[in-house]
């Protein structure tokens, strides 16, 4: 008796010290156990396993197992069950499934909560088959699967997006002895909502309710985000309304969703209400809020604003965070407003909320857009020596920067650097240093980069061939254009009507007609692409300029035959033909016809085409009576 009270007191001790979470001390009265002779018994181990467990020292608790084992004790389905835990806490699954077979093998069978454990592990760690059959496994013990296995098992399939195999276990569940509960539904509606089943989900929510199991706060922020993802707004804030009248609090996650998903959509005044609503409720906005809602203001031209809610967010001590900074940051640089952005980025900093590769970029692409290229560079520099790594984005915003500003030698430099860093450039980058090329008329150079874009395994675009396409023809070259667009079409990209649309300008400057008329007709063929008025503004443009005025008013018949009512600019440029060309009346009867047109009203440009003419042939009364009748138009 005196040997057994003498075990239980040091139990104890051990017990109390561990709970206490004065582990070393409860490891120094074992070991100062065992030394006064005293041997531990099953619930020592156990205690001094669990304590081990909790502080996340798994090992150590194995290895205590495995001296009780040594000494001749046999761990119990607690012991196992702690162990095989501590495990799953650390996603050393293939660790617990082994000792859990171990444990077996040595006669100890698994209980409900040891099983449990383990599927719960399996499942967070994506192993559903595994876990499918442990469930099987279980049936076969004779152990009934409880809510919490089901439960486990459906949030697990749902999280590796096999829906269809969480609904027939919800089915299973639902036909047999253990019905689901609130938290089966919740997961299966987020489920269903995050793979954009949301009709399903609406439906399971209506059933929910139908078997008289009610929907707590989980499920209805679970429906409601995904509606709002799914960009049906109005339902999502029926269901908050729904929510509301069931005495069911929202919580911040709640109106959050909501108010990301109208500012997402422009919605941003109702945003805002939202915004309101949950403040009166007494629901304080978290950062995720505040920053949806600046998110909307700076998306919607409201960057003043977005700062504004910035200096509240701060005053009611919710600290903005690297994404607030950096959506103010890029709402400020599209704005043109980069200097202030520069500003921030120094709050930012002096706040200790380091900048990010998407701060830098932001604010590279800001300064770019202003053509303060040496401020894109500085900061460039700057991220560098923060060990900020540019990344793809970064890089070709400042190489469409210098190229913008005719700096495409040092915009090729920084392209070859960014190689070296094993960036790659992908096919924004490589059109921008094309179309940088082009525009300083160094045509070779651009095709250099074309073919160097090519080899490393980077396919031109459409932009790309383009770009180049359209340099040559402004260069009075289109029959080199042509070839490339033989070669992008041979390469499988198909032409746009940009592209057919400069070689339609190219081939009417060099006063190759009929090339051009080829090129609109290959365009009105291509079942790929739409003619529109700018190509046949470029042609009408070529016909007149070249006196070939009979095609030109062909051309009109056609535009018209197509269903698209002509624009007044291609009216305008066939009347100054035709007056160029000394037929007057034709000009005239055209000119009629855009009066009558609804679409197309004469503007003064097409009358005072047709004045000039009719005062250089001394039709002054006529040329009085237009003028008088553009007049009268202004005037209404």
């Amino acid at each position: 008796m005196e040997c057994e009270k003498n075990v239980i007191t040091w139990t104890i001790m051990i017990d109390g010290l561990c709970k206490a979470n004065r582990l070393p001390e409860a490891t120094t009265y074992f070991a100062k156990m065992k030394k006064k002779g005293t041997v531990p018994n099953e619930w020592t181990y156990n205690v001094l396993i669990n304590g081990f467990c909790k502080v996340h020292k798994v090992h150590r608790a194995y290895l205590l197992l495995k001296e009780m084992k040594e000494s001749g004790l046999a761990p119990n389905v607690v012991t196992y069950s702690t162990v095989i835990h501590g495990f799953c806490r650390q996603t050393k699954v293939d660790t617990a499934y082994k000792l859990f077979r171990q444990m077996v093998e040595n006669g100890c069978m698994p209980n409900l909560v040891t099983y449990n454990t383990l599927l719960s592990g399996l499942c967070r760690n994506g192993l559903m088959d595994e876990a499918y059959e442990l469930l099987d496994e279980m049936r076969e013990r004779g152990l009934q699967p409880d809510k919490f296995s089901y439960d486990t098992l459906m949030a697990g399939l749902c999280k590796t997006g096999k829906i269809d195999m969480a609904l027939k276990v919800f089915e299973d569940n639902s036909n047999g002895d253990c019905p689901p509960d609130v938290v089966a539904y919740s997961t299966l509606i987020a489920g269903l909502c995050k793979t954009g089943r949301l009709d399903e989900a609406c439906k399971l929510f209506e059933k929910m309710r139908e078997n008289s199991c009610e929907p707590d706060v989980v499920t209805f922020t679970a429906l409601m985000d995904g509606l709002c993802k799914g960009d049906r707004l109005q339902e999502a804030q029926q269901v908050l309304e729904t929510m509301e009248d069931r005495n069911c609090t929202p919580n911040v996650i709640t109106y959050s969703s909501l108010i990301d998903g109208l500012c997402k959509t422009g919605q941003v005044r109702d945003a805002q209400e939202v915004f309101k609503r949950m403040i009166v409720r007494g629901i304080e906005p978290n950062v995720v809020t505040y920053n949806s809602l600046i998110h909307g203001f700076c998306m919607t031209n409201g960057v003043d604003s977005a700062l504004l809610l910035m200096e509240e967010m701060t005053a009611t001590g919710c600290l903005p965070d690297i994404i607030t900074y950096n959506t103010l940051i890029d709402g400020l640089c599209k704005t043109g407003r980069a200097p202030e952005a520069n500003r921030l980025f120094g709050d930012m900093k002096a706040k200790f909320c380091n900048p990010d590769v998407i701060t830098y970029s932001c604010l590279i692409g800001g300064f770019c857009k202003l053509e303060r290229i040496d401020m894109a560079r500085t900061l460039f520099d700057d991220m560098l020596k923060q060990a900020v790594l540019p990344d793809v984005v970064t890089f070709s915003t400042l190489v469409e920067g210098y190229c913008n500003a005719g700096l495409v030698d040092d915009a090729e430099r920084l392209l070859e650097e960014m190689v070296a860093s094993d960036c790659s450039p992908d096919v924004y980058t490589y059109t921008s240093l094309v179309d940088g090329f082009c525009k300083v008329g160094r045509m070779v150079e651009a095709r250099r980069v074309l073919k160097r874009m090519a080899k490393r395994g980077c396919q031109p675009n459409v932009v790309t061939y383009t770009a180049l396409i359209d340099a040559f023809c402004r260069a009075g070259k289109p029959t080199v254009a042509y070839k490339l667009l033989e070669e992008m079409v041979g390469n499988g990209v198909q032409p746009n009507v940009i592209t057919y649309r400069s070689l339609i300008g190219g081939f009417c400057g060099t006063g190759d007609l009929e090339e051009a008329r080829k090129m609109l007709e290959r365009l009105e063929r291509d079942e790929n692409c739409k003619a529109d008025m700018f190509a046949y503004r470029v042609m009408m443009d070529g016909l007149c300029r070249t006196g070939r005025m009979s095609a030109a008013l062909e051309l009109l018949e056609a535009i018209k035959q197509s269903g698209t009512p002509p624009r007044h600019d291609i009216y305008v440029a066939l009347i100054r033909g035709l007056c160029q060309g000394k037929e007057l009346g034709k000009a005239m009867e055209v000119l009629e016809e855009m009066t009558l047109s609804r679409k197309s009203r004469p503007n003064a440009e097409a009358y005072e085409a047709v004045i000039q003419e009719l005062a250089r042939e001394g039709r002054h009364e006529e040329a009085n009576a237009l003028a008088d009748e553009l007049l009268g138009n202004k005037g209404q």
